[in-house]
């Protein structure tokens, strides 16, 4: 997946959030009990075996990138039969019933056929499996693959990202203390990073309610912590967007002056924000996005494709297909400025771009 600043909107999130964070579960740690609700396809795995190696892997049947990675864990269980056994653990469905969620979940299984030849098993009713692995991990998204050796969890990431320390992790060479450590690492600063989104949310519900000055000066000292100070800086130009643009007008030009690296983020993010559905109010907020546009370009000048493609985004909702055309072009240009790998990578994004801008 092309890698993107801080900043990054959704358009290429590699997860479908699932979950609240927590963590109880790391690499090295002994891994859980296998207690699925149901097998449907494949062998039941009843128990984690000694001196065995396990790919768990979660997913549902709604989540895209999920379905993306079902033909790789395929090749992967192929490439490392009778060595590593494939375990597709179905959660989090939606459906209006336990049954309705079966039935959907076998037809799935069965429509995708030798695309899925892993053994696959079903998590709800029950829902064991994303307590004692997901939830206990900290893993908030969905696809998530649990590498498990001689009974103990080595390794948790994204499916697509597996390859190389399945590799090591078989032959041995993969080193579970210091992916532990760089895993924690990163648990801790994603915890500090909730908490301050569940103050930012605090600080929405106090704007609310009428709380105006009190929830702009929250959102202000939040802007001073690393981990959320783009969303505060976004949350409260969203908040005075609407209430009073040329308080707005006022901050993007001081969020324009802002330097360093991803200065630009507040203004890209504010960029993507959906426009009120009050068409009083909806034509000045579209002039404030193009304010940001105009102050970020200027900021961001001719460094990659990346903010081009935001500015394309932004063309596409208003069904602008002129200037989204050039947009997309601009990025098509600077791709050489991206690693070889993420501008191919990259350049569906803007082929999907382009093909809506020319279509009449």
């Amino acid at each position: 997946m092309v890698r993107i600043r801080a900043f990054a909107v959704a358009a290429l999130a590699a997860l479908s959030a699932v979950a609240a964070y927590a963590q109880s579960l790391a690499p090295g740690d002994p891994a859980p009990p296998i207690q699925v609700a149901s097998w449907v396809k494949g062998t039941p795995v009843n128990s984690l075996e000694p001196g065995r190696f396990y790919v768990i892997e979660f997913w549902a049947t709604w989540c895209g990138p999920c379905r993306q990675s079902i033909p790789h864990l395929t090749e992967l269980a192929r490439k490392y039969a009778g060595k590593v056994t494939f375990i597709g653990v179905d959660a989090y469905e939606r459906g209006e019933s336990t049954e309705a969620i079966q039935a959907n979940v076998k037809k799935f299984v069965e429509e995708m056929g030798d695309k899925m030849e892993y053994n696959v098993a079903m998590d709800q009713p029950s829902g064991k499996m994303a307590d004692s692995y997901m939830t206990a991990a900290g893993q908030n998204g969905i696809p998530t693959a649990f590498v498990v050796a001689d009974q103990k969890v080595v390794w948790i990431g994204h499916p697509m990202s597996m390859d190389e320390p399945l590799a090591k992790i078989v032959e041995g060479s993969f080193d579970v203390p210091k992916f532990r450590a760089a895993f924690l690492e990163q648990a801790a600063a994603e915890k500090k990073q909730m908490e301050a989104r569940q103050k930012l949310s605090a600080a929405r519900a106090q704007y609310a309610k009428g709380e105006k000055a009190q929830a702009l000066k929250a959102l202000d000292e939040l802007a001073k912590e690393p981990a959320v100070a783009t969303m505060a800086k976004v949350t409260k130009l969203q908040l005075i967007a609407a209430d009073d643009p040329k308080a707005a007008e006022k901050m993007i030009d001081e969020l324009g002056k802002a330097k360093g690296e991803d200065a630009s983020a507040p203004l890209i993010t504010f960029m993507m924000t959906q426009p009120p559905k009050d068409e009083a109010k909806k034509a000045a907020f579209e002039k404030l996005v193009d304010r940001a546009i105009a102050r970020a370009k200027a900021m961001e000048k001719d460094s990659g494709p990346l903010f081009y493609y935001y500015e394309a985004l932004v063309y596409q909702r208003r069904n602008d297909k002129k200037n989204g055309m050039v947009a997309v072009q601009k990025a098509e240009s600077l791709l050489g400025k991206m690693p070889a790998e993420e501008a191919e990578q990259f350049k569906p994004y803007l082929e999907r771009l382009k093909k809506f801008f020319s279509d009449q």
